[in-house]
């Protein structure tokens, strides 16, 4: 069976750690990052290596 997992979304308390979680225990990278100074928080996307979004 094929499938493909486009999005998820996760709030997190310590982006820090998370973000060295998802890129050292997973193997992801930061792709994409929108932070708005107007806005309480900030959206990350991570990806596999492989995989790039545009």
């Amino acid at each position: 069976m094929q499938f493909t997992f486009a999005h998820n979304n996760l709030n997190v308390l310590d982006l820090e750690k998370s973000l060295a979680f998802y890129k050292e225990a997973l193997g992801l990278v930061e792709v994409r990052r929108h932070e708005n100074d107007a806005l309480p928080w900030s959206i990350w996307g991570m990806a596999a290596p492989r995989i790039f979004w545009s």
